[in-house]
């Protein structure tokens, strides 16, 4: 595909959606203020299901009818939280995209998902990963995550996942943190749980979403578990960008 296809597709996408590209600051103030707020992604993966295309993520998890019947739920039924939306699947798909917005009417506000990705890559998470370390942290991801505990942040609660599928174990997950969730407040859920991440936290949030932070972290995580799971962390030295996040 052209890049000037995918900028008229994105451009075609955004004339008609409400899209912001919030600061980090936008994210880091409230957790410094004892304010709760939560934030979802919706990248390609998320897309291709709720638009019911067949196949998988680059995960390899798989697009599920019933997770793009329950993805179409959370923007269809919205919840006063972030809907961040990654630009470069504007350019993918801003067409088929814009017309299933406007069809089932969904007016939800975008901000772009990936601006924790670009402070991370840029070596400017330390505002992020300092203010989070001041709160309690339970940890929502597959098991290569548990080594962050001490090093980005100290994990209270580690809440496993499948790293293959993890959609099929979604009801036992989102009892889970619900079970966690209801013991007080001021926690910070980080999700490193794919596509069922925005179903859970967008379930979630009618009842905790003013007592905790419920946020998707996406794959930002795993470079610190030493995963390479993208070919930005794959390209790039980040020897330095490491350094500067974990405030070193």
């Amino acid at each position: 595909m052209s890049k000037l296809t995918k900028f008229v597709r994105s451009w075609w996408l955004r004339r008609r959606i409400r899209y912001e590209d919030l600061p980090l600051a936008a994210f880091v103030t409230p957790l410094e203020k004892g304010e709760p707020y939560s934030f979802t992604r919706f990248g390609d993966g998320e897309w291709y299901a709720i638009l019911g295309d067949k196949g998988a993520n680059a995960d390899g998890h798989q697009y599920f009818p019933q997770l793009g019947a329950d993805l179409r739920r959370t923007m269809e039924q919205p919840q006063p939280y972030h809907y961040g939306m990654q630009p470069s699947v504007m350019g993918l798909d801003g067409l088929r995209i814009r017309r299933y917005l406007e069809g089932a009417g969904v007016t939800v506000p975008w901000c772009n998902a990936n601006v924790f990705h670009y402070a991370n890559r840029d070596g400017e998470l330390f505002p992020l990963v300092r203010a989070l370390r001041a709160h309690r942290i339970v940890m929502i991801g597959a098991a290569h995550l548990r080594p962050l505990d001490g090093v980005v942040f100290p994990v209270a609660k580690f809440i496993e996942i499948p790293a293959l599928n993890c959609y099929l174990e979604m009801d036992r997950v989102r009892a889970e943190v619900a079970e966690e969730a209801a013991r007080g407040s001021g926690t910070v859920f980080a999700f490193a749980a794919s596509m069922m991440t925005n179903v859970i936290v967008h379930d979630l949030f009618p009842e905790f979403g003013t007592r905790h932070w419920m946020l998707d972290f996406g794959s930002v995580l795993d470079v610190y578990a030493g995963v390479q799971s993208r070919s930005v962390y794959r390209d790039l030295d980040w020897t330095e960008a490491i350094r500067k996040n974990l405030g070193n």
